[in-house]
């Protein structure tokens, strides 16, 4: 691939940070393309689900895909789209070590996420970035992992689930919130490995255009 277009903004020959990407479905499956088609050094893919019906909408899959594994038909598509060859995974648990340089999360439970801390924390890369969704709002937290103040303070969002809010089966995902949430990420992994600062917690609202940055 042919990166010359934008070598000035992110250049794959100068950038070797790894990167993996836990959950497949609506926003991982863009972030992971829209990362590899960046020339982004992707490793690992993880999740354990099939794709769905009603995935289709919102995730980076063909209709064709329908019953396949997430991973086995991302893989496929990274490769004809990107020109990239990814490790498959499946469900991150206790025994799971992230070998990469950047992980990043996409799931869509917190239970899930605070399987995943558990695992960031024994695991150490050197940044984790976590993704969080809900009809159009999006948020995202960027943690540098050698910084202690910033995994408190992003430990302190792992609630439980029965205390998040709850969204109505219509209303919890859309294609526009997953690719503005995929296209935040990417440039935030830009900025992280051309050692630029970074955003450490973003909330987004589209329905009123609002943005919410700190530091």
């Amino acid at each position: 691939m042919d990166f010359k277009r934008q070598e000035g903004i992110f250049n794959p020959k100068k950038i070797k940070k790894s990167i993996a990407v836990v959950g497949s479905g609506s926003v991982g499956s863009f972030t992971t393309l829209a990362l590899a088609k960046m020339g982004a050094n992707i490793k690992n893919i993880y999740d354990d689900d099939k794709i769905e019906s009603h995935n289709i909408p919102n995730q980076f899959f063909r209709i064709a895909d329908v019953g396949k594994k997430k991973t086995a038909a991302l893989k496929e598509l990274l490769s004809a789209f990107a020109d990239i060859k990814v490790n498959t995974n499946g469900r991150v648990n206790i025994s799971t070590i992230f070998e990469d340089d950047i992980v990043i999360s996409s799931v869509d439970s917190m239970l899930a996420r605070k399987t995943i801390w558990e695992q960031i924390k024994k695991s150490k890369p050197e940044f984790y970035i976590d993704t969080r969704m809900g009809g159009k709002v999006f948020s995202v937290f960027v943690i540098d992992m050698d910084d202690s103040n910033q995994m408190s303070a992003y430990e302190k969002t792992l609630i439980d689930d029965d205390k998040t809010e709850a969204i109505p089966c219509t209303e919890r995902t859309i294609i526009f919130n997953v690719l503005g949430l995929a296209s935040f990420v990417c440039n935030q992994v830009s900025k992280i490995c051309n050692n630029q600062k970074f955003t450490q917690t973003t909330h987004f609202d589209y329905e009123n255009l609002i943005m919410v940055k700190s530091k």
